[in-house]
């Protein structure tokens, strides 16, 4: 679209920006692959910025009243790529990862993409958790947190420790395995708790899976 757009118009360098999709109570799988596989294809693109709302949605309604928020995400990245102006638009992403062995606690260290020099924060309680009528508690299916694939293929809630440009996810309990994927809000309504301290900017959600052999644990 943009493409056929930019032809259109004679305009082959012309600026677009778009907004990740909101959150929605609808199919969990299905829109959280529109945010990352199908609308981040776009920046493959030259001058294609984007800002997210994921983390300021109002549950079930996709279209959230408070815009505010990826409105001036959005409009750094056009003072950023149109306007060539020395703002930070992009939000820490997904880059890679590596497990721990199933000795211990099962664990997974990703190291993030655009992560600011102050590094990241993992005290932010999650905005979408009681947003507007939608309460979380009542809609666990549709409420996506941080999470960790054992080899037997359960998926199991981690906890966020930030270091650096690298987050470690962990599972508590007895739960024992080798990790083969991980997810961070990935689903109808994300809960993002990890933002660029220097920035504000939340970490974008993903779903990765293990390509490397885990290293052993302590």
């Amino acid at each position: 679209m943009i493409t056929q757009w930019r032809s259109a118009f004679g305009l082959p360098e012309a600026y677009f920006g778009f907004v990740q999709l909101s959150t929605w109570c609808g199919d969990g799988e299905l829109i959280a692959e529109m945010r990352t596989e199908g609308q981040m294809a776009a920046l493959a693109l030259s001058k294609v910025g984007y800002s997210t709302n994921v983390d300021h949605g109002a549950g079930c309604d996709i279209h959230p009243p408070p815009k505010q928020y990826c409105a001036k995400r959005l409009a750094a990245s056009a003072l950023a790529l149109e306007y060539g102006r020395d703002v930070t638009w992009k939000s820490p992403s997904f880059a890679s990862q590596a497990a721990m062995s199933s000795a211990g606690a099962p664990s997974v260290t990703v190291a993030l993409a655009d992560v600011s020099p102050d590094g990241l924060r993992d005290d932010v309680y999650p905005y979408n958790y009681l947003g507007g009528a939608f309460d979380c508690d009542a809609n666990a299916g549709k409420c996506a947190w941080a999470e960790l694939q054992l080899a037997d293929g359960s998926w199991h809630n981690a906890s966020i420790t930030a270091d650096g440009a690298s987050l470690v996810l962990s599972i508590a309990g007895m739960a024992r395995g080798t990790p083969v994927a991980s997810r961070y809000g990935w689903g109808a309504v994300p809960m993002l708790s990890v933002y660029d301290r220097l920035t504000g900017l939340p970490v974008l959600p993903w779903y990765e899976e293990l390509t490397t052999a885990p290293h052993a644990s302590a």
